[in-house]
C-alpha cells in the first residue's frame, strides 16, 4: 500500500483543505458541526507553507488524501515555552497500520532539519512506540488540551 502513497505539502494540493478540515475537526475538535469545520478549514488556510512553520503535509493516493502531518509554532497551550512541534498526526482508519504515519513524520522531520530547526516537540496520547523506535526522547507527562494524559516527547537534529 506505501507504495501508491505520495507525500507533498497541503499548499501544493488545495483541492484536500476541506478533507483535512474534517480530520482535523473529527479527531480534535470540541465542535464538530459545520461550523466548527468551517473554523478549522480557516486555521489550516493560514498553514499553507512550504518553506517556513507553520507547514502542513499530506500523505495522498490517486485522488484521496489519506492523513496529515503538520508543524507548528505550539500544540499544547500550557507549554508555550516549547516550540516548534510536528502535530495533526493522522490517519484515516481504513489506511492505519501501514506505516504511513512513520513516512508522514519522517518527512516532516527531514523538513524541519531542513528549515534549520534544532529541536522540535510533539506530544501523544497513544503512540509512544512509533516515536520510541525513530528515536524521539521522553520529556515529560503531561495532559493534552482536553485534559487527558499525554506524553510530551522531542528529537534534537
Amino acid at each position: 500500500m506505501k507504495n501508491n502513497i505520495q507525500i507533498d505539502f497541503l499548499a501544493n494540493h488545495k483541492q484536500f483543505v476541506d478533507t483535512v478540515a474534517q480530520f482535523w475537526c473529527l479527531e480534535w475538535g470540541s465542535d464538530k458541526s459545520e461550523q466548527g469545520i468551517k473554523k478549522t478549514k480557516d486555521r489550516i488556510l493560514g498553514r499553507l507553507n512550504t518553506d517556513k512553520v507553520p507547514l502542513i503535509f499530506i500523505p495522498f493516493s490517486a485522488d484521496k488524501c489519506i492523513g496529515t502531518v503538520a508543524i507548528v509554532e505550539d500544540d499544547l497551550e500550557k507549554r508555550p515555552d516549547l516550540t516548534p512541534w510536528i502535530a495533526s498526526v493522522y490517519i484515516d482508519k481504513e489506511y492505519r497500520g501501514h506505516g504511513i504515519a512513520k513516512l508522514l513524520v519522517e518527512a516532516a522531520m527531514k523538513k524541519a532539519k531542513a528549515l534549520g530547526l534544532k529541536i522540535i516537540y510533539l506530544h501523544t496520547e497513544t503512540a509512544h512506540g512509533l516515536y520510541e523506535k525513530m528515536g524521539w526522547k521522553k520529556l515529560s507527562e503531561t495532559t493534552n488540551d482536553r485534559s487527558e494524559p499525554s506524553t510530551i516527547y522531542f528529537y534534537k537534529f
